[in-house]
């Protein structure tokens, strides 16, 4: 699509430069946009990701850059041009390299479902296992002391029979790598490359798909399992691990080949500074990602649903849900709200408690088809979240050790009856051990609570040192 799109810029400004040269001055106007757009595209691609929400400085720059080489082209004898012009011959040979390189890409694995040889498959007397990660969810904005604020009418009826943690930490501070950490249960980072990705963990760098990880260990036991995954390719990642992957991205990448031209097309907007491209890229960019989030959690609604109501003993299954996650264009029933007008993840308190009551609503939901499903007595149910949230605008939040990762922790162990606070700190990275140890039935609920704060971790949370965000969350 970008080849797509990257030739359809450049047969408009061939038709650009077939008009202007038409009129009698078109000689000087053309050297006028040549200069103009070169400090477009200059300013643009250098400063588009770091002036996302400060178009005006990106403009500002622009104007300085454009003004200063009209002002050199307009001088008695300049040889500006000339020079400029020498330049970007030297280049050109760019564009072919690049075009070259597109092409050699390699396609992601995309497959949604695969097929696996489980000899255990019969109906057996398992526990069904579901974990739900949100995203961006914050203890402190979800707890008044170690109490679950009263808008959450359908959480706190879960805590009331399942162990509540009031000091859970995440792996990282930001969706990547927090996830995948949680995923694998161990430290590193995922590295994309050319259709592959290898985890780097140290000095070491392996393909994702052959480390061991929570679901390598349900499917030993002779679970069926599946993933409903948000913004990482999971089947990339995960490889046969999983059966059954439902997956979306953060931005449209359009249904059909002419949707995905224009959206490649209009996303370079993006990347120019003049103040005409600025205007009509956050118009399209507001607009558009506003509703792909509307469809987005729509679609994890109903995909939710149908897993559960194809779910049975064997079934283990995790859902990367990305509330509360902005752009916060959400109602507190999960109507369009209207589109961001500033920054996509800028919000107000207001705003983010807006996507923390549909977090709510939308765990209401899960709890009743569980339980409709007959699964929710005899299921393991965790619910959790990646990181809290990152553009927590109360200083005096931020400033607590380990903001960024203190998330809420509900756990329902199978035929749990009542709630208990887990107050000790717990770290995500002890997940694991507390699926296989509930999967192999050796901690029930009658289990003293300190074997839950005792569960071995095979990596340690951390506190405030983050690294380089990667997914503007």
């Amino acid at each position: 699509m970008l080849i797509f799109s990257l030739l359809a810029l450049a047969l408009l400004f061939y038709l650009i430069v077939m008009l202007v040269r038409r009129v009698s001055w078109g000689g000087t106007l053309l050297r006028w946009l040549t200069v103009v757009l070169i400090a477009d595209i200059l300013v643009g691609y250098a400063g588009s990701s770091k002036a996302e929400n400060h178009p005006a400085a990106l403009t500002a720059a622009w104007a300085v850059i454009a003004g200063i080489g009209l002002y050199a082209v307009s001088r008695p004898r300049s040889r500006f041009l000339e020079h400029g012009t020498m330049a970007l011959t030297a280049l050109a040979g760019l564009a072919p390299i690049s075009v070259v390189q597109i092409l050699l890409w390699e396609p992601w694995d995309v497959r949604p479902t695969i097929h696996v040889d489980a000899p255990h498959r019969e109906p057996a007397n398992r526990i069904p296992v579901f974990l739900f990660v949100f995203d961006e969810w914050s203890y402190q904005r979800s707890y008044d002391g170690d109490e679950l604020r009263p808008f959450f009418h359908n959480l706190r009826q879960l805590a009331s029979h399942s162990l509540e943690f009031t000091n859970a930490h995440s792996l990282a501070g930001s969706t990547d790598p927090s996830v995948l950490r949680l995923v694998f249960q161990r430290g590193g980072v995922l590295q994309p490359k050319n259709g592959v990705a290898v985890w780097e963990q140290g000095d070491s760098a392996v393909p994702p798909a052959k480390l061991p990880s929570i679901f390598s260990a349900a499917g030993r036991r002779g679970y069926r399992t599946s993933l409903i995954g948000f913004y990482f390719p999971y089947r990339a990642v995960l490889g046969d691990q999983v059966e059954q992957i439902v997956n979306a991205a953060y931005a449209p990448k359009g249904e059909h080949l002419r949707e995905r031209i224009g959206w490649a097309f209009a996303r370079n907007l993006g990347f120019l500074a003049d103040p005409l491209s600025q205007f009509l890229w956050q118009q399209w960019n507001s607009g558009t990602i506003s509703r792909n989030w509307v469809r987005v959690n729509h679609s994890w609604r109903v995909a939710v649903r149908d897993l559960i109501r194809r779910s049975d003993a064997n079934t283990f299954a995790m859902i990367h849900w990305p509330l509360p996650h902005g752009p916060y264009v959400l109602n507190e029933d999960g109507t369009f709200h209207g589109a961001f007008q500033r920054g996509r993840m800028e919000g107000t308190p207001p705003d983010y408690q807006r996507h923390l009551a549909f977090l709510d609503l939308v765990l209401g939901e899960i709890v009743a088809e569980l339980d409709t499903a007959g699964l929710l007595d005899r299921a393991l149910l965790i619910v959790t979240s990646d990181h809290s949230w990152k553009a927590e605008p109360d200083s005096s939040l931020r400033a607590v050790p380990g903001a960024r990762t203190w998330v809420p922790l509900i756990v329902k162990l199978p035929h749990q009856t009542a709630g208990y606070r887990v107050r000790e700190r717990f770290c995500l990275g002890q997940v694991g051990a507390l699926l296989q140890r509930v999967m192999d039935t050796t901690l029930t609920a009658r289990s003293e609570l300190r074997e839950v704060g005792g569960l071995s971790s095979s990596t340690t949370c951390i506190q405030d040192v983050e690294p380089a965000d990667k997914d503007n969350e």
